[in-house]
């Protein structure tokens, strides 16, 4: 994080940059078309669905998540 925020910083103080730094930051939300959102959507999905495969599994293998992998029915 601290090198994105010198590199800000750096490419700020060059002369002819734009000052306006919220666009190159966030970018042109209204400039994506639907195949870039379908796109980001699916590359979100993926993450997602392991997370949930993967609480799955270890609920089924009695691994309590809330508990720091604890299993269920063991004492401290």
């Amino acid at each position: 994080m601290r090198a994105f925020a010198l590199g800000l910083v750096l490419v700020s103080t060059r002369d002819g940059w734009t000052t306006d730094l919220s666009s190159f930051l966030s970018g042109q939300v209204l400039a994506v078309d639907a195949a870039g959102v379908r796109r980001v959507a699916g590359i979100g999905a993926v993450p997602v669905a392991v997370v949930l495969a993967l609480r799955r599994f270890r609920r089924r293998a009695g691994v309590e998540l809330a508990h720091g992998g604890v299993e269920r029915g063991s004492r401290p």
